[in-house]
């Protein structure tokens, strides 16, 4: 029997819900063609880099989600979901109950079980984890060219 946060896991296979956002700023320095106000050429390059990383992991994005399956639509039987209002937090919630013995037996949600996964694995080494080390290693640069250091 999986828990309700196992649950919410499979039942969320389908979701990426991540916000990847641009440096407006930087997409403005390179369409004017004015990257070199930036002195130091590695900031600059590692710049150009998370623009080229951001827009790949866009376009991974969509392409992943377009092969996703939404279990809950797709197999209602095993993946029960109900709405209700959590008056601690003035929003509505979402309880899931997954039928485990259903789940096992059924091949075709167990291939679009692994599918939903396995896209997501994609999703997260191509795309999400370059895409944060290229943030990392530009906020490092950054601080490195101000002379700022973080506890």
């Amino acid at each position: 029997m999986l828990n309700d946060e196992e649950c919410g896991a499979v039942s969320a296979s389908h979701y990426y819900n991540i916000a990847i956002s641009d440096l407006p700023s930087l997409g403005e320095l390179m369409s004017t063609g004015r990257m070199t106000i930036i002195q130091d050429a590695e900031l600059r390059t590692a710049l150009v880099g998370l623009q080229q990383i951001n827009a790949t992991l866009v376009f991974l994005i969509n392409l992943q989600i377009e092969g996703t399956i939404d279990l809950n639509a797709e197999y209602p039987g095993l993946v029960r979901l109900e709405s209700y209002f959590r008056s601690d937090r003035g929003e509505v919630d979402t309880h899931r109950q997954c039928d485990t013995a259903g789940m096992r037996v059924n091949q075709k949600f167990l291939n679009n079980f692994s599918a939903n996964v396995d896209r997501y694995d994609a999703y997260i080494r191509d795309g999400l984890k370059p895409w944060s080390q290229q943030i990392d290693k530009v906020h490092r640069l950054v601080d490195d060219s101000q002379g700022t250091q973080h506890n």
